[in-house]
């Protein structure tokens, strides 16, 4: 009985295979057959037998046919694996540096993604606590607080009266302008008055009962590596009842003066086309996941642009100005703010008795020239105002 060496021919290619105790391998029908040395010959053979090239004509072997091919693949690998194990030290070593090139990739790769990243919660509270320097030439920047309107002011500190030296940004939702240039911000705002030297915290020295959080829509821009605020809307949030019980004693709006840059027209003329119709108002809102919509009522904040805008859908007001429009651009000229007192009524109901709103619009100019409202927020200043 010889025995022969011979080769596994698999469907893509052929390669010499030595075993022991097997010889004559041929591949055949997606099978592995093996001969073996000391079986004898059946008498009656299949079909497929006669397909085996190179048949042996000696009646001494026979054939037996087994799938063998994913064990001789799984013995190549354990061979392969076994010729090329390291010593334990040196795995260590390269998995290590594996590692390492891993994270720096990583690195390189985030660098120029976070380079370009709009601002952090940090960057927000400190845009929030901003000091104009002596000499400075900042844009010029307008605010409504719990105190009233600032127009025209000309540094932050006259734009706002709402925070004070420590303030801490809590649920905020921070969205940056498609070209990175301008961000906004839709937070509620705890603050208070350092009480303990230089070491308090809000939590150390606010007096929510005194000076309670203020729910705020921050408009900034970047310049250099810092990002500076240029129009906020900041307000204590009123329920909807003491809301229609102020409005019933008489409290009033402060006026708003009328003055729009000429980059914020377009802005403008989207704003007081759609305020009359509920669907026009929602049509306008972007799709963005993170446009904002706040309300004057506690816990009325939503995000997302469908969200928002099936919010002012079911809300069903249509909205009139009551008095002046302020509005401007960052220096980008591609986000806008618009700023109004408006007065609400049922949509269809043109007589009802309104309710009136201040109301700050923030609108992005996508690439195809148009102008989105990406987010507003609604307030009416019925609550004590915050004091030292």
């Amino acid at each position: 009985m010889r025995d022969r060496v011979s080769w596994v021919n698999h469907e893509d290619a052929g390669y010499p295979l030595r075993r022991e105790g097997l010889v004559g391998v041929r591949h055949v029908e997606s099978r592995v057959h093996v001969r073996a040395r000391s079986q004898p010959t059946p008498k009656h053979t299949h079909t497929r037998h006669a397909a085996i090239a190179n048949a042996p004509e000696d009646a001494t072997t026979s054939w037996s046919y087994i799938r063998v091919a994913t064990a001789i693949r799984r013995v190549e690998r354990r061979t392969l694996r076994r010729r090329v194990r390291l010593p334990l030290y040196r795995r260590c070593v390269c998995g290590t540096v594996a590692t390492v090139t891993r994270l720096v990739w990583i690195a390189v790769l985030l660098v120029p993604m976070l380079a370009d990243a709009g601002p952090s919660k940090k960057d927000v509270a400190n845009a929030l606590r901003h000091f104009d320097q002596d000499g400075a030439q900042p844009p010029v920047r307008f605010g409504i607080d719990s105190r009233g309107v600032h127009a025209d002011a000309a540094t932050w500190q006259d734009t706002t009266k709402d925070f004070f030296e420590l303030v801490d940004v809590r649920e905020p939702t921070i969205a940056t302008s498609t070209d990175g240039t301008a961000a906004w911000a839709g937070m509620r705002v705890h603050r208070a008055w350092q009480c303990a030297g230089l070491t308090g915290t809000v939590a150390d020295c606010e007096e929510p009962k005194i000076n309670p959080p203020v729910i705020t829509l921050l408009l900034l821009e970047k310049v250099g590596k810092t990002w500076n605020p240029v129009t906020v809307h900041s307000a204590i949030a009123i329920p909807d009842k003491a809301l229609a019980k102020a409005v019933a004693g008489g409290t009033t709006l402060p006026p708003i003066p009328s003055r729009i840059d000429e980059g914020a027209r377009e802005a403008v003329e989207l704003f007081k086309a759609s305020l009359a119709d509920p669907k026009q108002f929602a049509a306008s809102i972007s799709k963005r996941k993170d446009a904002i919509l706040i309300g004057s009522a506690p816990n009325q904040k939503t995000v997302g642009g469908a969200k928002v805008a099936a919010t002012l859908a079911r809300w069903k007001l249509a909205l009139t100005i009551r008095d002046g429009i302020a509005a401007g651009t960052t220096a980008s000229k591609t986000v806008a703010w618009v700023a109004a007192n408006v007065d609400a009524r049922p949509a269809g109901k043109p007589t009802a008795s309104p309710t009136p709103y201040r109301v700050l619009c923030i609108y992005e100019q996508t690439k195809a020239k148009a102008w989105q409202l990406v987010a507003v927020e609604f307030s009416f200043p019925a609550s004590p105002p915050a004091t030292e």
